[in-house]
């Protein structure tokens, strides 16, 4: 008998699994390229995020060098100790070399406005150590100076022959000069102003990187899921256990760190599990370093209030506002007296005593209006105009002055609508009113 020709499924077991299985190796290998480049766009995004803090706390280096650097030489050319000198020399020897720094970022990573405004920040910085290489020249042509080792990194200035034939205390208060003119306080100013133009195209950079990544991420996310569920159509179990304890965790923690979230520790496997608790170890260090340099840029590490990059910070937030405001500016009196006499521990002891006595009767409630600008000058911002609250707190400050044994001059400016004004007008007649009154104590 002959088999009946019947109609029926005409595969052969050992011609479908061959190609099912190159189906399979395939999906694998697709599979796998795109976890391989999920994961290399997320540790992308990592190692971008990283090296721009390295650059921001770099930023941070130079504005921080620029205050001492100013603070030393000011304090030199008012009290002609040789020790500020000194500090300045070796501030001038060990501070970071601005063209290595610059030509970190000529790189594409970074915008042309990001390299401009670095280039910008070598050239005020410039500017600014010019000033007080030509205030220190000065001096040393008027003061009888030691030996330092330290000396040779100075900034070196030749001086005209017009300032070489003044006399001592000209060329003393020629050096004075430079360094509290308006010129160089706007070139101080500026080196400030550059810095924050630079963290915030540091951010913009980081931004634009993190939107390019992430496009990429959730299409090959995209991909990823449909390969996936290919292979689980042949393959249900093993796919299953594996996009439900492995890919699904790892896709979570992709969104998780470009929205900057801590891992979620439940989902996965053990190894997942880890992975996500050392991630999240080190997402809280992170965060805790965050707070501090926070903290660092703008608080005052002696009084614990608000510095001058505070200042600008909160009066550019009210300067658009219709609102009356009142600047009040201090200086403590006999602050050198008491470090020459009693040392700069005793100074420190003054200054805080002085800061908290302002803390005390301008604080507005908030802890933010109060602010230390360096040395002895101190400010507060209130929301108001009315005389007599003004006078109250004015009777309240001097009361607390003679209760904790302090003298601090001050004067004050006010203005019933803020936007009718600026800043700088007000604050320079609080600072002729704290002067008037200053020298009037002397008397």
């Amino acid at each position: 008998m002959g088999l009946k020709n019947e109609k029926g499924l005409n595969i052969s077991a050992k011609k479908t699994v061959k190609p099912i299985f190159f189906i399979l190796i395939g999906l694998f290998f697709l599979v796998l390229y795109l976890m391989i480049r999920i994961a290399f766009l997320s540790s992308g995004i990592t190692k971008t995020l990283e090296e721009h803090q390295s650059h921001i706390e770099n930023v941070y280096q130079i504005r921080d060098n620029t205050i001492e650097l100013n603070d030393n030489v000011k304090s030199f050319v008012i009290t002609l100790e040789e020790k500020y000198l000194i500090n300045y020399g070796k501030l001038t020897h060990s501070r970071e070399n601005l063209e290595t720094f610059i030509n970190e970022f000529d790189n594409p990573d970074h915008s042309k406005q990001t390299i401009a405004n670095v280039r910008q920040i070598s050239v005020e910085h410039a500017e600014l150590i010019g000033v007080q290489a030509h205030a220190i020249a000065l001096i040393k042509q008027s003061v009888e100076m030691g030996n330092s080792e330290y000396y040779q990194y100075l900034p070196q200035y030749q001086l005209s022959e017009q300032e070489l034939a003044l006399s001592n205390q000209e060329r003393i208060d020629m050096a004075v000069e430079l360094l509290y003119s308006d010129e160089y306080n706007s070139e101080y100013d500026d080196v400030f102003n550059w810095t924050g133009s630079v963290i915030n195209s540091l951010k913009e950079d980081y931004h634009n990187i993190e939107k390019y990544n992430l496009k990429y991420i959730y299409l090959f996310r995209l991909f990823l899921v449909v390969f996936v569920v290919s292979e689980m159509l042949i393959a249900i179990i093993v796919m299953y256990i594996s996009f439900k304890h492995i890919i699904l965790p790892m896709s979570h923690y992709t969104e998780s760190v470009s929205t900057d979230k801590p891992f979620n520790e439940k989902q996965g496997v053990k190894e997942i599990r880890l992975l996500a608790h050392a991630y999240n170890d080190q997402f809280e260090k992170r965060k805790d370093l965050e707070k501090d340099l926070r903290n660092a840029a703008e608080q005052d590490f002696l009084t614990k209030l608000p510095n001058r990059y505070s200042y600008s910070n909160y009066v550019n937030n009210l300067k658009e506002r219709k609102i009356p405001i009142s600047v009040f500016l201090f200086d403590v009196n006999n602050l050198k007296v008491t470090n020459d006499t009693k040392g700069h521990q005793a100074g420190d002891a003054l200054i805080k005593v002085a800061s908290e006595c302002i803390f005390e009767v301008f604080n507005d409630g908030t802890g933010n209006n109060c602010f230390r600008f360096g040395g002895d000058e101190f400010a507060a911002i209130l929301e108001l105009d009315d005389k007599d609250k003004i006078a109250q707190l004015v009777d309240r400050f001097g009361n607390i002055q003679k209760e904790r044994n302090v003298s601090v001059a001050f004067g004050y400016s006010t203005t019933s609508d803020i936007s009718l004004t600026t800043f700088e007008k007000l604050f320079a007649l609080a600072d002729k009113s704290m002067y008037e009154r200053k020298n009037s104590m002397k008397k």
